[in-house]
This record gives C-alpha cells, structure tokens and sequence, in this order.
C-alpha cells in the first residue's frame, strides 16, 4: 500500500519529528519479541509506512482522524514485547508508539484503571 507523500507531508506538519519513516527505524518495528508461526506470517506485511509518537490524547484523536480519513490502518504499540505479533502491522500502515505516554496519571483501583 504504503503512505503517499502528500500524507506523510500532512503528518509530518502535525507530528513533526514524532513522526518517523527512517527505513531502519521501520525494520526495527516490524517485530516483536516473539517469533511468529509460519502460516500466520505469510498473512502479513510486517513493514510498517510509518511511526508515529503520540504525547497527547489530542495526538492520538488526530492520529484516528487521519487514519480513518485516509482508509490507513494502524497498529497500536507499546515496547513491542508481547510476543504474539499484536505490535507487528498486518498490512503496513502506521504503528502507533505510545512509549511516551509514560506518566501515571491516577490509579483506580476499584475499577482497575490506570490513566496515562
């Protein structure tokens, strides 16, 4: 599929430097730390169009508004280490890397909620 480049010049002008197409920084998003098995794999295109960082729920609203918009998927991410291919993009797209949403908000305990 991948991103046409007036997208990426409408990302880049939201996101700025959080938003990364770096082939090598790519490749190094197309895994997790698990190994895939063979049949699942060939259902996918591991190699996501690009990474974008969110630091505000504004951030990740305007990451969905484009994304829909624009008919891209995107595949939500953490540190990439569940091991079960949820980080890896099934047919490219954009990953969303959430590491630096990485200040506890609050903590409901009683309804098991944590705000980041």
């Amino acid at each position: 599929m991948g991103l046409k480049k007036k997208q990426i010049e409408h990302l880049s002008e939201i996101f700025g430097d959080r938003l990364i197409t770096a082939k090598h920084e790519l490749f190094l998003s197309s895994s997790d730390v698990g190994s895939l098995p063979k049949m699942v794999g060939l259902m996918m295109n591991y190699n996501p169009d690009a990474i974008v960082q969110p630091t505000s729920a504004e951030d990740v609203k305007a990451l969905y508004e484009f994304a829909n918009k624009e008919k891209v998927p995107l595949t939500p991410r953490g540190a990439g280490t569940s091991g079960y291919g949820g980080a890896i993009p099934r047919k490219g797209g954009i990953i969303v890397d959430m590491r630096r949403f990485d200040q506890i908000i609050s903590v409901d305990k009683e309804n098991l909620t944590v705000t980041v």
